[in-house]
């Protein structure tokens, strides 16, 4: 098959701009479905807009204005009331568009930047929080004990000899080797 007839196939079995498309992209335009938390209303209202946009290309014409504003609250409405701010915010800009009274498309574009920004600032602000709880404690190579306030002697060796230096088994659980901190470790292993 040459590339002309795979593309042929392709727009003879989905049909882009077809009626399928054009009934889809309205149902989902007027049914959204609702957003539990910031960046899914982000990610619900891009989708949104872009459905809106795509319905303006294959010029369908576009639901009343009164629908659209009911499709956003259904996107934002969860996310809105959790917090008193962005409520109050969000009706100010509801009566200042007139979207309540007199909605007309222009002011549903400005209620939908609007509350995309509002929407993109609540997803950017509680992005620190989450960062902050998934950080890791650092992790401690070497202890060592004080004991009130007194620094920690090494050991004397038993006096002259083969065991001069050696510790016991008991003796070396509390007291660490001297080489402990260094990143190497001990080069003695057992024998220390």
């Amino acid at each position: 098959m040459t590339p002309c007839a795979i593309v042929f196939e392709l727009m003879k079995r989905y049909e882009p701009g077809g009626n399928k498309e054009k009934q889809d992209t309205l149902e989902n335009l007027g049914r959204p479905t609702a957003a539990a938390t910031a960046e899914e209303a982000v990610k619900q209202l891009r989708l949104w807009e872009q459905r809106l946009r795509r319905l303006n290309e294959l010029k369908v014409s576009i639901p009343d204005p009164s629908r659209l504003a009911a499709a956003l609250r259904i996107i934002t409405d969860s996310v809105i009331g959790k917090d008193p701010d962005f409520l109050f915010r969000s009706q100010t800009a509801r009566a200042s568009a007139e979207l309540d009274v007199n909605p007309t498309h222009a002011s549903v574009d400005l209620y939908l930047k609007f509350i995309m920004a509002e929407m993109f600032a609540k997803e950017v602000l509680t992005l620190p929080a989450a960062a902050a709880a998934q950080k890791q404690t650092p992790v401690i190579k070497a202890l060592r004990e004080a004991t009130a306030g007194q620094e920690q002697q090494t050991p004397k060796g038993k006096g002259k000899g083969k065991e001069k230096g050696k510790m016991t088994a008991q003796e070396r659980s509390v007291h660490p080797c001297i080489y402990f901190d260094n990143p190497a470790g001990c080069s003695k292993w057992r024998e220390c």
